[in-house]
C-alpha cells in the first residue's frame, strides 16, 4: 500500500524511527525540505505522511553540504572585497586581462604539444609524401612519441579463498595473503621513527604522516582534517549519520566496525579482558583500566607485595 512507503523518496518502507512530516514537532523537516528542493509538501489524501531513516540521512547531507557552500562562497567574497579595496579598478582590468592572457597561451601551446605528440596515420603519411616528393626526409630526425595502450584482460579467476583458521572468505589471492598475515603477525614493513610495524607498505605512509604532521585528508562538510583516508570517512559519518555496521542480533547500526564489535560483547557475554591479582575478567579494555585505578586493585596489589616480602 501506498501509506507504507516513504512520502520524499516513495521506495523505502517506513518504520519505528520514521518521522511523520506533518506533526507539529517535525516541521522543520517540511522547512528544510523546501530550503533543498523548492517543494512545499501538504499532507493529501491517500498520499504517505511519513519520512524514512535514509531520507533523513540523505537530508542531513545536503543540508550540511548546503552550509558548507555557503560558508565556502562568503570566505571567498571576503577575500574580493578585500582586494578592491587595496588596488585601483584600472589595474585589477590589467592583471585580469593579462592573466586571462597568459592562460589562454598556456591552453593553446598545451594543444599545440598535444597535436605534434599525435601520431601520424600511415595514410595519412603516404599521402603527404606522395604530395611532396621532392622534399628530402630528414632521417635524424625524432619520431613522434606513440602512445601505447594496453588493455587489461578480463578476470576469470572466481576462486574463492577461505581462511582455515578464522574462516574469512577473500575474492583474490592478494587479499588472502595479506588476510593471514594478521594470524602469523609477520610485519614487515617497520617505521624507522618508532617501533611500529604494518602490514603493508600503504599503511606505513599513512603512519609516516603521524609524525611528518601531514594531514592531507580533509572533512567535506567541517575544517578538520585526518593522516587517512578511513580517518576521514569514519569522521564524516558524523555528518551524514551514516551506520553501515548492522548488528546481527538486535539490528542496531554503528558507524566504525570497532564500536559494533565492542558493541558484540553484550551478546556473547565474553570477558577477555583479565585482572590477575584479583582474578577478575572484564568486557573492554577501558573497563580493566578503570578497575585498575579502583582502590580495590590498588590494595589487593599492596597485599600481594607485602606477602612476598
Amino acid at each position: 500500500m501506498l501509506s507504507n512507503v516513504c512520502r520524499v523518496c516513495g521506495r523505502q518502507k517506513i518504520c519505528e524511527r520514521s518521522l511523520n512530516l506533518f506533526d507539529l514537532v517535525n516541521r522543520k523537516y517540511l522547512k528544510h525540505l523546501h530550503m533543498i528542493t523548492g517543494l512545499r509538501l501538504v499532507a493529501l489524501d491517500n498520499v504517505p505522511g511519513f519520512m524514512c531513516l535514509c531520507c533523513q540521512s540523505e537530508l542531513r547531507s545536503a543540508l550540511a553540504f548546503r552550509k558548507l557552500c555557503i560558508k565556502t562562497q562568503k570566505k571567498w567574497l571576503s577575500i574580493e572585497e578585500d582586494s578592491s579595496s587595496d588596488e585601483e579598478s584600472d589595474e585589477c582590468a590589467t592583471v585580469s586581462s593579462f592573466r586571462e592572457t597568459k592562460d589562454d597561451k598556456v591552453l593553446e601551446e598545451t594543444f599545440q604539444v598535444l597535436i605534434e605528440e599525435e601520431p601520424e596515420e600511415p595514410e595519412e603519411s603516404q599521402f603527404l609524401s606522395d604530395c611532396i616528393p621532392n622534399k628530402e626526409i630528414d632521417e635524424t630526425a625524432v619520431p613522434p612519441r606513440k602512445i601505447l595502450r594496453t588493455t587489461r584482460k578480463p578476470k576469470t579467476d572466481d576462486q574463492i579463498y577461505i581462511c582455515k583458521l578464522c574462516g574469512t572468505q577473500a575474492t583474490s589471492k592478494t587479499v588472502y595473503q595479506r588476510h593471514m598475515k594478521k594470524h602469523t603477525g609477520d610485519r614487515p614493513f617497520g617505521c624507522q621513527d618508532c617501533e611500529a610495524r604494518f602490514l603493508t607498505a600503504a599503511e606505513l605512509r599513512a603512519h609516516l604522516r603521524v609524525h611528518s604532521g601531514e594531514q592531507p585528508f580533509a572533512c567535506r562538510f567541517c575544517e578538520k582534517r585526518y593522516v587517512s583516508y578511513m580517518g576521514r570517512v569514519n569522521h564524516e559519518r558524523i555528518h551524514t549519520n551514516e551506520r553501515p555496521y548492522v548488528c546481527e542480533e538486535c539490528g542496531k547500526k554503528f558507524t566504525t566496525a570497532y564500536v559494533l564489535k565492542n558493541h558484540m560483547v553484550i551478546h556473547t557475554g565474553e570477558r577477555q579482558f583479565r585482572c590477575d591479582p584479583c582474578d577478575r575478567f572484564f568486557q573492554r579494555k577501558s573497563h580493566l583500566v578503570t578497575h585498575f585505578r579502583s582502590m580495590m586493585h590498588l590494595q589487593k596489589v599492596k597485599s600481594q607485595e607485602t606477602k612476598t616480602t
